[in-house]
């Protein structure tokens, strides 16, 4: 039913109908929230159903927080800071049990039959009988200590130690502290013992005061691993796609495999330096390496070092410590006491500049990529290195190349384009590079943009080629380029131009396909484009209070003007295969 996506009609009665998101419907306890709006009027429906998907999408969230509030309360583990707290409570908890009691008195050294009826005996201990009711406990209490045994008296005491005001935290049932928490009540128990014993022979011995965390519930602050979890679905939800996502996770594991998963609140600067300086050893792709394949990420570090493998590019441990940093900011507002500016001044010093990092190919490596066969005719599809008389014009492999050349949009850019995308505006034709679902996106938003298509590519019959698109009725520009499993249709082919570069003799250590961009600025400064035009077209965030752009910002008849100063003088396109019609 169109008007809203959840509103659909059964018999005359409309209903709201929802599946309940991927991320919670294993919990959640149904598959989808239907129901219906009591109505059969279209008008009254929708605005019924407005209203109930709003209240709908907050019950989802509602779980959503409940289960990470669920998650962040039973912690897997304890710190030793919590266990030695947990231990200073119990022990001034016995010593002031043990003042209660003297305060109450013992009884006189007595015993039922002195009692002169049953109503006035007093079944409180003796001083001699507590004294050695103290005496047991702390024999008991040492032969389990010395034999490392965890008795279940001081196993109860700590499930209910945990629920005391002052400490307040849920521990997992499996967790591994359970025994080191025992053995810590029962070191409690013997120092008690001591000072009970001391009382015992008339010392004076003050009871300490309650321990300063009293005052401040020991943190329940959630493990590193759990809090992970959160930041990733929240992040998930929108603005991450999976790639960026995947890549965010592979740092932060080996952060966790460097560092321990611990309270995020008990990490330190020094767990931040340990990470960087596995970073600097580490080689890129270590997980790949066969050196270095299934080993953690330290004992990796540390075979590379031996062994002399390069380690990773600088800008890549940048990258890594950028993707930490994002974290940290993002816990350091969310839980109290988190360490901040964790990552902050640890990045590395990088003495080439971003654009030496990649370079433009040169006129006579482009020359000889476009009078290679892929671009002049070759044997057949699938051999499109070797000459021949087979036109690739319908394919990807031929109009991606040339469309950042003469657009500088970005692989993925090109590679999700829909047919679409072509816009025709006072006869001004122009690719519209835009966000619309998981399945087409952009870096950032201000990566949303419209480009005008060059006159080289009108030339070659670009616009032909969409044409012809059309008319197969395909939905896509390049409907074999297969979406891959972080959501980007351009992995495939970038890997195939890499290998294309390397048979036809132009790939370099610093070209490839994003090559492309790097000539598409040198054009757009030859060609005196100002900078905030060229920012406009390549879909960078301009600089200063002007932040928006193309069709929102500047005229397209603007923005062609500008393109068409994009020009390649040493560059002969004259055998390019041209499209042309059926």
């Amino acid at each position: 039913m169109a008007g809203h996506p959840r509103l659909y009609r059964r018999g005359a009665v409309y209903y709201h109908r929802a599946a309940v998101p991927q991320d919670i419907v294993e919990t959640y306890g149904k598959r989808e929230e239907t129901f219906s709006l009591r109505t059969r009027e279209y008008a009254e429906a929708l605005r019924r159903v407005r209203v109930e998907a709003v209240r709908v999408d907050n019950l989802f969230d509602e779980h959503r927080i409940k289960q990470a509030r669920e998650q962040q309360d039973k912690l897997k583990e304890l710190t030793a800071d919590q266990i030695a707290a947990i231990k200073a409570f119990y022990y001034q908890h016995l010593l002031e049990e043990d003042e209660e009691v003297r305060l109450e008195g013992f009884e006189p050294d007595a015993s039922f039959e002195d009692a002169k009826s049953p109503e006035q005996f007093d079944p409180r201990h003796t001083f001699e009988e507590y004294q050695m009711l103290s005496e047991d406990m702390d024999e008991w209490n040492r032969y389990n200590f010395a034999r490392g045994v965890k008795d279940t008296f001081h196993r109860s005491e700590a499930e209910e130690i945990l629920s005391w005001d002052g400490i307040d935290l849920r521990l997992d049932p499996a967790s591994p502290s359970w025994p080191r928490i025992i053995r810590a009540l029962q070191e409690a128990s013997i120092e008690a013992a001591t000072v009970v014993q001391r009382r015992n022979a008339g010392d004076v011995v003050s009871t300490p005061p309650m321990p300063s965390t009293a005052s401040q519930k020991l943190s329940s602050a959630p493990l590193f691993s759990v809090a992970v979890e959160q930041w990733s679905l929240e992040n998930s939800r929108g603005a991450w796609s999976p790639k960026v996502r995947n890549d965010h996770l592979a740092w932060v594991k080996i952060f966790m495999e460097v560092t321990g998963d611990k309270p995020i609140n008990s990490y330190r600067k020094d767990d931040a330096r340990a990470f960087k300086d596995v970073l600097l050893r580490l080689p890129a792709n270590s997980s790949k390496k066969p050196e270095t394949r299934g080993l953690p990420a330290r004992a990796a570090a540390d075979k590379a070092e031996r062994l002399g493998l390069q380690p990773m590019s600088a800008s890549t441990v940048n990258k890594a410590l950028t993707r930490l940093g994002t974290f940290w900011n993002w816990a350091e507002a969310h839980y109290d006491d988190v360490p901040t500016s964790l990552m902050k001044g640890l990045r590395v010093s990088i003495s080439t500049s971003a654009r030496d990092q990649r370079h433009p190919f040169t006129n006579a490596q482009m020359q000889t990529l476009f009078r290679s066969p892929l671009f002049t005719g070759c044997r057949s599809m699938r051999f499109y290195s070797q000459p021949g008389k087979h036109t690739m014009c319908t394919t990807a492999k031929f109009w991606l190349p040339l469309l950042s050349l003469f657009s500088g949009a970005r692989l993925n850019e090109l590679c999700q384009l829909k047919t679409s995308d072509l816009l025709l505006k006072n006869g001004i034709a122009a690719l519209n590079i835009s966000y619309v679902n998981e399945r087409k996106r952009v870096k950032t938003n201000g990566s949303r943009r419209q480009i005008p298509v060059h006159s080289v590519l009108e030339a070659l019959g670009f616009l032909d080629f969409v044409a012809y698109r059309n008319r197969q009725g395909e939905g896509r520009l390049f409907p074999e380029l297969r979406l891959d499993a972080n959501g980007y249709y351009s992995h495939e082919f970038s890997k195939f131009f890499s290998r294309y570069l390397a048979r036809i003799g132009v790939k370099t250590e610093k070209t490839s396909f994003h090559s492309f961009r790097h000539n598409f600025e040198d054009a757009c400064r030859y060609g005196e484009v100002p900078p905030h035009i060229m920012d406009a077209l390549q879909g960078h965030t301009e600089r200063g209070m002007a932040g928006r752009y193309g069709d929102g910002g500047y005229r397209l008849d603007l923005l062609k003007k500008n393109i068409e100063r994009v020009t390649y003088a040493d560059l002969d396109l004259s055998m390019v295969t041209k499209f042309s019609p059926e």
